[in-house]
């Protein structure tokens, strides 16, 4: 047995009043944990092995096409003022804002005009 299933029959041990009934219930349930555990270890070590065999496999152009990508986010952050949407008034008409939210509803009045429904937390513009 392993210095860590040693510690955690111990730990166990001393929480249940009899160490007997609990030992026959959690015997199995270990060998059962160090089972999954080399199973996993298969795994990982069968899937880096495909891993490596597809790798040798491809073209080049699988690999630019399919290959490991940077994330797809901004490269570079503006510093811009955010205004809140609960601050947005009526001083604030013809003025250019910068604000972040969800919108709430979409209603397409014809083929040109919509009426869109921005919202921040529980303020709605």
């Amino acid at each position: 047995m392993s210095l860590l299933s040693d510690a955690v029959l111990k730990i166990k041990h001393t929480e249940k009043k009899s160490s007997q009934d609990h030992m026959a219930v959690d015997g199995p349930r270990l060998k059962s944990n160090v089972n999954n555990e080399k199973q996993r270890e298969e795994a990982t070590q069968h899937r880096r092995e495909n891993d490596g065999k597809a790798r040798q496999q491809e073209t080049e152009e699988i690999r630019r096409r399919y290959g490991d990508l940077p994330l797809v986010q901004s490269r570079d952050r503006k510093r811009e003022q955010r205004a809140q949407l609960k601050t947005v008034s009526v001083e604030d008409v013809g003025q250019e804002i910068t604000f972040r939210c969800c919108i709430h509803t979409v209603r397409k009045m014809s083929a040109k005009l919509a009426f869109v429904v921005f919202r921040q937390q529980l303020g709605t513009v």
